[in-house]
């Protein structure tokens, strides 16, 4: 039986590993590339010389 105080350790742990994730982690990146506004704007910040735009 798993208890409450275990859960909030599993849950700690868990925030601690999200917040460290970076864009070279293969679950963010999937994030950032699955989220059209999120994508758009990592683009323009990696590659602020070109206008980027998005046709919809």
């Amino acid at each position: 039986m798993v208890t409450i105080d275990h859960r909030a350790k599993n849950i700690a742990q868990l925030e601690e590993k999200w917040q460290s994730l970076t864009i070279k982690d293969d679950t963010m990146f999937g994030i950032v590339m699955e989220n059209q506004d999120i994508c758009l704007e990592l683009l323009r910040r990696i590659l602020p010389e070109l206008d980027i735009k998005l046709d919809v």
